[in-house]
């Protein structure tokens, strides 16, 4: 780069910080409304916060979606831990106060009502009382809703959880890498709700995996029973 193009850069850079406020996002960032630190409220795409979180371990994020949608996926499990309705979280506390008495860090606060849990790792293999070894191995952003990825007994697994068209629930979708043994997903607690899934019945609360290499799948966990 000549040093005419540079300055012609630095200067377009000062004209659109010059804007402040009034500055257009970049393609690819989105606005958050509401008090953004404290109480933020997601838009038109998710918000992913890496906070303790009630009911998980230090390594949970809090997943905001569009519509009022959340839930927590516990890293240091490698799994979902449950998934409300009516807001994402309040951080208010956690602003002013870092730790109390006991040196325990403040968790954020859910606004709004959990409607599911799973209280236990859904997959097994082989076995359907068989806990699977289990690895985090990160996540990335696709249209905008991050996909988890963990390791199960080695084997590569993408979940992504979106939220229903009502609003009134949640679909996880699954990309498994390889099944070529038993393989189960367990639904959690589900009392009250509607349940189903792309890749068969789901009978006495678990659902048999297909064999295959890449298999998806979607599990849709709701309040309301979706079209």
């Amino acid at each position: 780069m000549d040093r005419r193009s540079a300055d012609d850069r630095i200067d377009s850079l000062w004209a659109a910080l010059s804007m402040g406020e009034r500055m257009t996002l970049p393609d690819g960032l989105g606005a958050v409304t509401g008090d953004a630190e404290a109480k933020p409220v997601p838009g038109r795409e998710a918000i992913l916060i890496n906070w303790d979180m009630p009911e998980a371990t230090p390594a949970a994020f809090a997943v905001g979606l569009p519509g009022q949608v959340s839930y927590c996926f516990d890293a240091g499990e490698s799994r979902l831990r449950y998934a409300w309705l009516g807001g994402f979280i309040d951080m208010t506390a956690t602003l002013y106060r870092k730790a109390d008495a006991n040196k325990i860090t403040p968790t954020a606060q859910l606004v709004g009502q959990v409607f599911y849990r799973s209280p236990e790792f859904p997959l097994r293999i082989g076995a359907v009382d068989r806990v699977p070894q289990r690895r985090f191995r990160g996540y990335r952003i696709i249209e905008g809703v991050p996909q988890f990825h963990y390791q199960i007994d080695g084997i590569d697994v993408y979940e992504r959880v979106v939220a229903t068209k009502s609003k009134k629930g949640i679909t996880r979708e699954f990309t498994i890498a390889r099944v070529d043994q038993p393989m189960w997903f367990l639904a959690g607690q589900t009392d009250g709700l509607f349940v189903s899934s792309t890749a068969g019945a789901i009978q006495d609360g678990r659902l048999q995996i297909p064999r295959g290499d890449g298999v998806r799948f979607r599990v849709t966990i709701s309040k309301e029973k979706e079209d």
